[in-house]
Parts: C-alpha cells; sequence; structure tokens
C-alpha cells in the first residue's frame, strides 16, 4: 500500500491517519453556510471523535448508497483534501490506494454501490459544480484507471458482476427492457473497461456474470468474450429460479428461445463440446448440474446427449458415478431428474452406485435407486463389491449409516444370509467392522438379532483376528462383551486363539492405541525417541512425584487405553481357576502382557497387572528381555521407577548381555541413565561387561556411557567418583578420584562371567589371524610361550595381551577422543589418571630423555653446518664456475686438499663433533625403529615420527663422507649442500613437535593453533593456485621480455612472490650467477609461514580475534598428549612381551609371582589422591608468590562454576 502524508500524525487505529499540515483557506470552504464560518466553530474537542482523514472520507463517499448524501460527503471530503500543500499530486495516491480489508480501491466500492456520481468525479470528465460553487472541477486531476485491480486482479467490471446494488432491481433478468443497470455497466465499458481481463483465478467478467445468472450482463458480454468455458459456473447456487436456470442454460448452450431474435455467439462453434470440458479436478458440467436445487430433468437428458457417452468408455462412467456421489452428498428432496444417468449407467455401475446413498446414510435416495433400477430393468446387485470387496451392507455399518443398514437388514436376500455373509478383501465381516468403531454398538445389536443362528463371531480375517480380537483394539468394552459367544467354554476359548501376529486377546487390548482422529491426536506410530517427546512424557510423569497415581495428561491416557478391556476380563472370569491362565498368555517372542505395558509405558496396566492380576514382574521373554529392559529401552522412566519399586531385578542381562544401564545408554535416554545412577546398587549395574564381536575387547557401561553421552559421564563421575576433602578456603583440599571403571583390564573378565570360571580355550595363530590381521606377526613366532598359565587367576591378568585392544579400549583413551565434549577431555578426573601413568610408567622421563637426545642431534647438526662453508665459496677459490658436476666438485676438493688450505680441511674438533653426531643419530635411528616395529601394523601412529625420520636421513646424506675425496674435506658437492640444508628446516622444524607435547607455561598450545592454521591454509591453497595461475599467466603474455617473468613457470613463482615482497629479484638475479633450484621451495615456504601463519598468529593474539582458535588448540594438545601416552603405553607393552618372549615366559613368571605374593594386600578399587595444596611444585610456586611477588593479604576465592576446570 502506498504512504500517504497523513500517516505521520493521527494515533488512531485505523490505515489512514492524519497529517499536521498548515491548512490554508479556500474558496469552497468560505462559502460555507451556517455555523461552519463562526470563530467559535472548533473551540469545543470531544475525545470520542477523531477527525477522519482524507483517505477515510473518500472511502466512506464512495460506499455511500443514498444519492442525497453523496454530494455533501464529497465537498467534505474535497475540502478536507485541499488542507493539503501540493493536493494534486496526492489525489493520485488516493485514488490508487487498496484498504486492508477487501483490497479494494475508492472506485471499486463506487461501481459495487452503483454510486454514480463518485465513479464519475474519479474516472469521468470535467463537469459543473452546480449550486454548491461556480467552480469547476476537472476530475482527471484524480487520474483513476478504470481497469485498476483489485487485491485478487478483479477490475470494475468482476466488480459490477458481482454487486448487489447494482442487480437489486434489475428487469431484463425476468425478461423485460433494458433498465439502468446495464446502462451503467455499458457507461463503464465504454470508458475502457477490460471485458476479457481474468482474476487471479483466470475467471473473466463473464464467468462472473453466468455465476450471478445475470442473462442481460452475458449477452452483452457474449459480443466482445474471448472465453467460452462457462457452462460449469452456471450451475453454481446463486438463488436461480428453474426458468431463470434454463434460460441460462440455452443461451450458453447455443440454443435460444425462439421469442428472442438468435444472434451468433463467438463459442457457437464450441459449444456442442462444452459438457464434456472437464476441470482440473475432472469434473464435468453434469456433476455440478445435479445438485442445483433448480435442476431439470431436461438439462441432465440434454447434458448426456451432448457427452455423447460410450458406454463402453470407463471415464464416462466414473463422471455418472460422481454425480451420483453428489446427490447423494446433497440431500436433493427430488430425484426426476436422476432417471437419465440411471438409464446411461451399465449394469455393473449401478451396482457401485448402491454403496453412495449406504456412505452418506441417504435412505430416500437408496430406495429411490433401488426402486428405479427394478423399473429400468437394471436391478441393483446388492452384493456387489467395490474396489475394497465392500458390498453396501458393509459400507454402511462401516460409516455407521444406521437408516440404512436397518433397510438392508429387512430385505429379501439379507434374510436369506446372502449379505450378511460377506466379506471384504482383508476378510472382514461385517462383525469386525462393528468391532473398529465406537458408535456401533445400536447397529450391532440390530446385527446380533438377525445373525444369532450363524457363527458371524467365530470367523477370522486375513490377519487371523476374531472379531472381538478388534473389539479389543478399539477398547470398545460394551461392544466386546456383546461378541463374547453365549454359552463360553475353555476348551473353545477365543482368548485363547492368537492372530498370523502370535497375539491373544490380551496382548491386543495392552498394546490397543486410540485411533487417529485429527491432527492433534497421538496414535501409534509415535517416535518415542526424539528428545522433544521425551521431555513432553518426562514432564507428564512429573505430575504424580507426589504420590498420586492417576495420570490425567492426554498421552498417558492413550498409552493405558486397553485398561478397561483387561479389567473386564480379569473380573469375568475371576473365580474360575482355569481362566487365571490368560495372562499368562505370550505371543510369538514369548513376551506376556506385561512386557507389552513396560515397553508402551502403561503405567496403569502395568499396576493392574503386577498388584491385581499378580504377575512376575521379571518374567523373562525372548532374549531374556524382562519388562524393565523394555521399559529402560523406550524411555519409560515412572514405569522404570514403579517397576525396580516392586522389587525387578536391575542387574539381569538380556541375550546381549545388556543390563538395564546398558539398554538405557545404547537408547540415549540422559534422564534414565541419571535415574539409575543414583540407585543404591549403581556400583553393581556399572559392574558388566561383554565381548565385541569379532574382537577381544569387551565393553563395559563406562565405555558406552563415554561414547554416547559425554555430558551425562562428567556429571557421573562428579557425583559417583569423586570426593572432596576440605575446599579452596581450607588448609586441606583434595579430591580422592575412584578409578575402578577406568583400571578393569583384569576385572572385565570376571564381570562378564559374573563369578563363574570359563574353561581356558586354546587359540591357533590362523584364528588369532582373523582377528588381529597384520598384528599378529609379533604375536605367532611366540607360540611357545602361552599368554597364561592354566593356574593363573583372572583377576591377574589382562583380558587379552593384544596391546591395541588394550589400549584402545582404556575409558582414558576413549574419553580423550571425544573433540565433541571438550569438558571431558579436559576433565580434572582424566587429566589426573593421565598424569598418573605418566609417572608411574615413567613417560616423563621417557619424554624428557627423548628432548635432550634431539636437542643434542640438532645442536650438534647445526654446528656441523655452521662449521662449514657453501661450495661456491671453495669453487670461486679454485677459479672455476659453480656446477652441479660431481667431477668438478672433486676436482675442487683434490685441489684445496693439496694445497693444504686450513678453510677446507675437517678439523680435530670438526671430527669429535662428527662422532658425536653419528652417536645421536644411531640411538634415534634405534628408537624409531622400536617405534616402527612396535606399533606395526598402525601406520597412522607413526606418522609424527616421520618428520624426525626425514630430519635425519637428509642430515645424514650431508654429513657422511661418501668418497674418499670428501674425507679430508667440509666441503659438500652443490646437490649434497642443498639436502642438508632441507634436512637442517626439517630437523628445526621438527623441534616444533617436541614443543607441542609439553604442558610447562602452555607453550605447546601455541604449537597447535599454528598447526590449525596451516591445515585452513591447505583447504586454500586451491583457490590462490587458480588466482596464481589466472595473474601468472596475464603477466607472461605481457611482461616475458623483462627477466623475472620470461617462462611462464617463473611468471608463475614471480606472481606468487608479489602477495610477499620478499626482495625475489636481489636473491636470484643478482650480480652473482649461480643460485640454487632449492631457494624456489624456500622462499616460497618462508612467504607462506612467516607472512601469513605467523602475522595472522600474532595479529590474532594481539587483538584477541581468535579466542576459539587457543580453545581448539587446547584441546588438541590435550588429545595429542592422549595419543602420545597411548603409544607409549603401546610401546610398553610389546616391549614387555618381547623380553618375556626372549626369556621363555620367565619374565611374566616373576610378575605373576609378585602379584600372588602381594595378592592379600591388593585394592579391588583403584584410588587416586589429588592434592591441591600439597603438590611440591605447587607448594613452591604459592611460598615465592608470597614471599617475593604478592601483594595480597587475601586469596583469590574461586567459583563454584569453575570448580570443575581446577587441574
Amino acid at each position: 500500500m502506498r504512504v500517504t502524508p497523513e500517516k505521520s500524525r493521527m494515533t488512531m487505529s485505523s490505515i489512514h491517519h492524519i497529517v499536521d499540515v498548515i491548512p490554508r483557506p479556500s474558496v469552497s470552504s468560505l462559502r460555507r453556510s451556517g455555523s461552519e464560518n463562526k470563530p467559535y466553530h472548533k473551540l469545543i474537542s470531544y475525545d470520542v471523535i477523531e477527525e477522519k482523514s482524507a483517505q477515510q472520507l473518500l472511502y466512506e463517499v464512495a460506499q455511500e448508497r443514498d444519492q442525497r448524501k453523496v454530494k455533501e460527503k464529497w465537498w467534505t471530503f474535497y475540502e478536507k483534501l485541499e488542507n493539503y500543500i501540493d493536493n494534486k499530486k496526492y489525489r493520485k495516491q488516493l485514488v490508487n490506494n487498496l484498504d486492508d480489508k477487501k483490497q479494494w480501491a475508492p472506485l471499486h466500492y463506487a461501481v459495487f454501490m452503483k454510486n454514480k456520481y463518485i465513479c464519475n468525479r474519479l474516472a469521468g470528465t470535467k463537469m459543473d459544480l452546480g449550486e454548491l460553487t461556480d467552480e469547476t472541477l476537472d476530475s482527471k486531476d484524480f487520474r483513476c484507471d478504470i481497469n485498476i485491480l483489485t487485491g485478487n486482479g478483479e477490475n470494475v467490471l468482476h466488480i459490477a458482476a458481482r454487486s448487489s446494488s447494482i442487480w437489486e432491481h434489475n428487469t431484463l433478468a425476468a425478461g423485460g427492457n433494458d433498465g439502468s443497470s446495464m446502462a451503467f455497466i455499458k457507461e463503464l465499458i465504454k470508458r475502457g473497461a477490460d471485458v476479457n481481463h481474468p482474476d487471479d483465478e483466470g475467471r473473466t467478467p463473464l464467468h462472473l456474470a453466468v455465476m450471478g445468472n445475470h442473462l442481460p450482463f452475458v449477452k452483452y458480454l457474449a459480443i466482445t468474450a474471448l472465453r467460452a468455458n462457462i457452462l460449469h459456473l452456471a450451475f453454481i447456487p446463486s438463488g436461480q429460479s428453474e426458468s431463470e436456470l434454463h434460460d441460462m442454460f440455452k443461451y450458453i448452450m447455443g440454443e435460444p428461445d425462439s421469442d428472442i431474435e438468435e444472434e451468433k455467439l463467438p463459442w457457437a462453434d464450441k459449444a456442442a463440446n462444452f459438457a464434456q470440458q472437464h476441470t482440473l479436478d475432472n469434473r464435468t458440467p453434469l456433476i455440478n448440474a445435479v445438485c442445483h436445487p433448480s435442476i431439470t430433468a431436461d438439462i441432465v437428458t440434454t447434458l448426456i446427449d451432448k457427452m455423447k457417452m460410450n458406454p463402453k468408455d470407463q471415464d464416462d462412467q466414473i463422471q455418472l458415478i460422481m454425480a451420483f456421489e453428489q446427490i447423494a452428498k446433497g440431500r436433493s428432496p427430488k430425484f426426476d431428474h436422476l432417471h437419465s444417468i440411471i438409464q446411461a449407467c451399465e449394469p455393473d455401475t449401478i451396482g457401485q452406485l448402491v454403496h453412495f446413498p449406504c456412505r452418506y446414510n441417504n435412505l430416500k435416495l437408496l430406495q429411490w435407486l433401488i426402486n428405479s433400477a427394478k423399473q429400468n430393468k437394471k436391478p441393483c446387485k446388492l452384493n456387489a463389491s467395490d474396489h475394497a470387496g465392500y458390498t453396501p451392507l458393509l459400507t454402511a455399518v462401516f460409516y455407521r449409516s444406521k437408516e440404512c443398514v436397518e433397510y438392508l437388514l429387512k430385505l429379501k436376500d439379507t434374510t436369506d444370509n446372502q449379505l450378511i455373509n460377506k466379506e471384504n478383501q482383508d476378510g472382514e465381516n461385517i462383525l469386525h467392522i462393528c468391532a473398529k468403531h465406537k458408535k456401533s454398538e445400536d447397529l450391532l445389536d440390530m446385527i446380533l438379532d438377525r445373525a444369532a443362528s450363524l457363527e458371524l463371531h467365530e470367523a477370522v480375517d486375513n490377519n487371523g483376528n476374531l472379531p472381538l480380537h478388534v473389539a479389543a483394539s478399539t477398547s470398545h468394552k460394551s461392544v466386546f462383551e456383546k461378541l463374547l459367544p453365549k454359552p463360553l467354554s475353555y476348551k473353545k476359548s477365543p482368548f485363547s486363539i492368537k492372530n498370523a501376529q502370535g497375539q491373544a486377546v490380551v496382548h491386543i487390548a495392552t498394546e490397543a492405541m486410540p485411533p487417529r482422529i485429527g491432527p492433534d491426536r497421538h496414535y501409534v506410530e509415535k517416535d518415542h525417541s526424539s528428545k522433544e517427546n521425551n521431555s513432553t512424557r518426562e514432564a507428564s510423569d512429573e505430575k504424580d512425584d507426589e504420590g498420586n497415581d492417576e495420570e490425567d495428561d492426554e498421552e498417558s491416557k492413550d498409552r493405558n487405553f486397553g485398561l478397561s478391556i483387561l479389567q473386564f476380563i480379569y473380573h469375568r472370569f475371576r473365580g474360575e481357576r482355569e481362566y487365571s491362565q490368560i495372562f499368562l498368555e505370550r505371543n510369538d517372542d514369548r513376551q506376556t502382557c506385561l512386557h507389552l505395558a513396560a515397553a508402551k509405558g502403561a503405567l496403569k496396566i502395568v499396576k493392574f497387572l503386577v498388584e491385581t492380576v499378580h504377575l512376575e514382574v521379571d518374567t523373562i521373554a525372548d532374549r531374556r528381555l524382562t519388562p524393565l529392559h523394555l521399559a529402560c529401552q523406550n524411555g519409560h522412566r515412572k514405569t522404570i521407577a514403579y517397576l525396580i519399586q516392586k522389587r525387578a531385578s536391575a542387574t539381569l542381562r538380556n541375550a546381549e548381555l545388556h543390563n538395564c544401564l546398558d539398554i538405557a545408554i545404547v537408547n540415549q535416554h540422559e534422564d534414565i541413565v541419571k535415574e539409575l545412577l543414583t540407585l543404591p546398587n549403581w556400583r553393581d549395574l556399572m559392574r558388566n561387561s561383554h565381548p565385541v564381536k569379532d574382537t577381544e575387547a569387551y565393553d563395559t557401561p563406562m565405555r558406552k556411557l563415554i561414547r554416547y553421552m559425554p555430558n551425562v559421564t562428567i556429571w557421573m563421575i562428579d557425583r559417583n567418583l569423586t570426593r572432596t576433602v576440605g575446599g579452596h578456603a581450607n588448609h586441606v583440599f583434595k579430591k580422592l578420584y575412584d578409578y575402578e571403571f577406568y583400571e578393569d583390564i583384569s576385572l572385565v573378565r570376571k564381570w562378564y562371567t559374573q563369578g563363574f570360571q570359563l574353561p581356558i580355550e586354546k587359540e591357533t595363530c590362523s584364528e588369532r589371524w582373523h582377528r588381529r590381521g597384520c598384528g599378529t606377526l609379533l604375536y605367532c613366532s611366540c607360540c611357545c610361550c602361552p599368554t597364561k598359565s592354566n593356574n593363573e587367576s583372572n583377576d591377574m591378568v589382562a583380558y587379552t595381551d593384544d596391546a591395541y585392544t588394550l589400549v584402545s579400549n582404556h575409558p582414558l583413551f576413549i574419553a580423550g577422543s571425544q573433540s565433541k565434549c571438550p569438558a571431558l577431555v579436559e576433565h580434572p578426573y582424566n587429566i589426573c589418571l593421565r598424569s598418573q601413568m605418566y609417572s608411574k610408567y615413567g613417560f616423563f622421563r621417557v619424554r624428557l630423555l627423548t628432548f635432550l637426545l634431539y636437542g643434542c642431534f640438532l645442536g650438534l647438526l647445526t654446528t656441523i653446518i655452521l662449521l662449514g662453508k657453501q661450495p661456491e665459496y671453495f669453487f670461486a677459490k679454485t677459479n672455476r664456475n659453480m656446477t652441479n658436476d660431481l667431477d668438478t666438485c672433486a676436482i675442487v676438493s683434490k685441489n684445496l686438499t693439496a694445497a693444504n688450505d686450513p678453510e677446507a680441511l675437517q678439523t680435530t674438533s670438526y671430527k669429535r663433533v662428527k662422532k658425536s653426531y653419528y652417536a645421536f643419530l644411531i640411538t634415534l635411528a634405534f628408537k624409531n625403529i622400536i617405534l616402527i616395529v612396535t606399533l606395526f601394523p598402525r601406520i597412522t601412529r607413526i606418522a609424527s615420527s616421520l618428520p624426525e625420520i626425514c630430519a635425519l636421513v637428509l642430515s645424514f646424506v650431508y654429513v657422511y663422507d661418501w668418497t674418499d675425496w670428501q674425507s679430508p674435506v667440509i666441503i659438500r658437492c652443490p646437490i649434497q649442500y642443498q639436502i642438508g640444508a632441507l634436512g637442517l628446516l626439517v630437523a628445526w622444524i621438527n623441534l616444533l613437535g617436541y614443543v607441542k607435547r609439553t604442558s610447562y607455561l602452555n607453550i605447546g598450545i601455541f604449537v597447535a593453533m599454528l598447526q590449525l592454521i596451516a591445515f585452513k591454509f591447505l583447504k586454500f591453497i586451491p583457490v590462490l593456485l587458480v588466482i596464481i595461475c589466472g595473474f601468472g599467466f596475464t603477466y607472461w603474455m605481457l611482461i616475458q621480455n623483462q627477466q623475472p617473468f620470461q617462462t611462464p613457470i617463473e611468471a608463475l613463482l614471480r606472481t606468487g612472490f608479489l602477495m610477499f615482497d620478499i626482495g625475489y629479484e636481489d636473491r636470484l638475479y643478482g650480480t652473482e650467477p649461480y643460485y640454487y633450484p632449492l631457494l624456489y621451495l624456500i622462499l616460497i615456504l618462508t612467504a607462506i609461514v612467516f607472512c601469513i601463519f605467523i602475522l595472522n598468529l600474532l595479529i590474532s593474539l594481539a587483538v584477541g580475534e581468535l579466542p576459539s582458535l587457543t580453545d581448539r588448540g587446547t584441546l588438541w594438545q590435550s588429545q595429542m598428549l592422549y595419543v602420545l601416552l597411548s603409544d607409549y603405553s603401546i610401546v610398553m607393552i610389546q616391549f614387555t612381551r618381547l623380553l618375556n618372549c626372549i626369556s621363555c615366559g620367565g619374565l611374566r613368571r616373576i610378575i605373576r609371582k609378585k602379584l600372588h605374593n602381594g595378592k592379600s594386600h591388593r585394592e579391588p578399587v583403584v584410588i587416586i589422591e589429588a592434592d591441591h595444596k600439597n603438590e611440591r611444585y605447587k607448594k613452591l610456586w604459592i611460598y615465592a608468590k608470597e614471599t617475593v611477588f604478592g601483594e595480597k593479604i587475601h586469596n583469590d576465592v574461586t567459583q563454584k562454576n569453575t570448580l570443575t576446570s581446577v587441574k
């Protein structure tokens, strides 16, 4: 909608407001009579009366029907309009605005109300204003387009066709002469109104005129009409009489009456096919015509004749069926016009027509159809089935059409039992269908009275369901009671009969759910695994925490839908012993009603079965499932609490060896897991394990908890596995961590066997190869040394001797790999155990030793390189040009040796440094060989050692004297010298790997952050290469005459260096004629590292724009420490096994003897004490802060929400 100048001040609720504009006097205002010109006219203000805007006044005058008030309101509007500066421009905005209610302009309202005066003012010519003033108003100043459209795309002719004011006193429709209505419409068309404009639904004014049965308008528009598909619209009810409808139909079909002059219509050639035209929903005019209250038999007969139906054409028969269905819906009091339809129908089609009166309970139409079909010698087949196998009687029962059912049951065919025994395609008889609907009790009584001698209640459908099964599924107690056979014997009891799914009546009643009625109802296919449904369900369960067992929420009622049937069965046969077995019936999965109720969360049914029927709460079904298992699997917390209250065992395991806690964790029901972990026997739930398929590993609830619910793991560690002594403000502050469920490598087998001793099974090398793959190569050579002796206890050794399985399946390393939960990775519980393992096995000393070894190696390599000089210097001494030829290099070396040049000869100190270098090189090489052998075949684990291996190889190539002429001199050939330079770079870069592993002063975090930036840059390299190629080849085309761009390759390199500006020409195109090819690579790496990595990292740290990068770097470093610890652990286990193999089991016997001697002192639970006040280095630092650096009187206080981050 356009914004008018009036919208700046007024606060009224209308869409138009008053603008604060200084009014100016006008000639017309000065001529107003009465009190309006008196000085006290507007001194009194009324709060309830708000001044109207010009737009509101224009809409009011356009909708005014009293022609006497039109002029007065028009002048009120015009006077208001003169108050605005530049009102000529504002007039166009006023007439083109659409209101919010109907999206109409003022001209549309004027046409709808047949307001000629306003139409002339808005879209007319110059007119004299008459008595009120001698001024002349040019209505063209309003500039209103006669074809202005509404929000629905309608123009003024559409509005005229819909107007009740225009056609209120029309006489031509009844055969009279032309009146003022048509004159008004002709004036609109004369002014340019488009007669063929379609609205948003594709309807022209002609379509709306036909819908309104305005025959004069139709005849006038027919002269210029372009769209002629209007027959469907003629049968839309609009209060037409039979004669009016008949005249309109004749005119459209091109058959005018004899007293009206015949004229050629634009659609005369197409009128013959009007009756065959289809809408988008496949409806012909016949379907609309039969439902019209003023329809006649002649019109229907004409339409059928015009349709030129072929009796064998199925589409034509479908149109007749659809037309008859509309009649059945409409409750029309007359059916005489349907004889033509019956005559045009095939006998099979008539059999289908009977279903529609039965569906819509139209008894009169049903009686008329049966009688009419007999008169036309086309009798109705009352036993004819539709596409679903339903007969008319079954259809009437299904749709609960009581009158039609009662009528059909009285027919002779029904009395002879020809109709009542019929079944649909699903094998359902009339009792099955009755049992489906709750409101079918009266129908069931009628059917049972007529079918008392039949055994319909013993018939089963295609799924093996009796009518009693169906009644149980719908929980219709009264219907269920009526369907019970009388007398009832246990041998032929329907309660023992199972359907095709193996369910008896009690099982079906337990799983019953209400039918879906509308989109807001709950139904069976609900997803109970989603968090949203869980929260809704748990919120409803919390309503009864005060002891009230009743659940009144909608979902709870749905779950307990079949309780009434179960209660009826129990109380009906309560005193009969033989019927006590009804509730003990099991389905094909050997599940009882209690299993099904617990799986569905039907708490009321569970209580009824446990407290009233007295079923065993721990009854076991197939796969060793108990009701508590199924409740945990589906997440029904209140049902779980009730079963545990009734002494249901939470530690029973199913066929997969999962207890209730395992099942809840796997199905990710967090609330239930927390509830189970608060039970008094939570440790018994945690002490469970089962083998992982095709591996030697065992899975435990702790491992599942870490993988499936890391956040709950943190909660469980803080609540159950951590005990705090003292606090920050106390002298003592300790945390005791319980690692029973982490350090469990010797306990999981005991948890798996639950105390039973399993027989020792010998395993061949082929079987072990199947489980371990290439890793078996490290074991098959030791088959002579058994893994465990026969007299060795299971709780003294690990559950496997495979190092990878022990380490990878350790809960600590599983927790360390949870990158999506940094809080768990860096939790003090895990950090403490990691530090303990580093200290326990001497890994800190190993790390320090390897760092010192590598530092010495790097220092010696750097010293050797610093003691030498580049080959070009020695080539210049012998007056030779620099070249890569080895023979030339040998000549230079021999000449310098013969000249006894002190700068070229190896000194004694140089040789000592060289020998020391070889010693450290051999040590590091041996270390890496041990890593490769022990970590084989996990290639990815040795990836961190590859830079060190490359540095060792490259530096050895540089330092080693490959020929005799190199032994006395320090000179190296150009190629060898470049290899040494690259080795030196790799060696120093590899030092960052050692720095990254250190946690002191958080230095390693910066290396991890640098590595993250490098990985991000690798993803950007393809984009960078495309940009460099585009600019580089362009430079080569334009300035290839310059030296840096003479070749395409050099042009690409120079273009890449343009980004960094590192003096490319000065170093490669200076006065010296020779440069090393390796310089290209070094320059590129220098530019990338310094200009991208280092600068961006420093800038980010300086301005603090990358806090997330710091967090990721911290997480990455922490995970790297876990990986390093796992590598050390694997190496230690493998090395211990190797020593055991060499000693033919002697080492294992020594360890076993020590464990056996100290077994009485061995604690079953590993407790690690983390003292936050008395640690050696921390006490030293606290003392230094207080005595040297400290200026604070009081200690800092740590907030509660940060206690979990204390390490």
